[in-house]
């Protein structure tokens, strides 16, 4: 049986047209903040008027986050199949722990950069 994948229609609050959730190019780039701080912005773009729509914006601490996350899951696989059990309960709680600092982080980020992201001749800038 084939499955059709269904189509995800979101209008622009900008232009109002139509786009086609699953044909919009996710891209991600360097924003620049207050000309001097940089955020990563993962972000998709109106094809027909330009206007960004953050998906994450990522910063220094974002990321230091989302490395000790990573680490805490590596170590759960390094144990898969020792049997130890307490060690491996002890880490699968850390996760969760874990991935709940780099979700409220996000949210943090989020209210920060509340504003607009605008393209400028190629570089992506916030207005607050």
């Amino acid at each position: 049986m084939i499955k059709k994948k269904q189509k995800h229609i979101i209008v622009c609050d900008e232009c109002k047209k139509e786009l086609i959730l699953n044909e919009i190019n996710v891209q991600e780039a360097t924003a620049w903040v207050n000309n001097h701080t940089i955020v990563n912005l993962v972000y998709f773009m109106c094809p027909y008027c330009k206007r960004i729509y953050p998906i994450s914006i990522q910063d220094a601490r974002y990321f230091d986050l989302l490395y000790d996350l990573n680490n805490t899951k590596y170590k759960i696989k390094k144990i898969n199949g020792t049997g130890d059990l307490q060690k491996a309960e002890a880490l699968n709680k850390m996760v969760f722990k874990k991935l709940n600092r780099l979700k409220k982080h996000e949210e943090k980020l989020k209210k920060k950069f509340s504003g607009t992201f605008i393209c400028e001749e190629g570089i992506i800038k916030y207005l607050p």
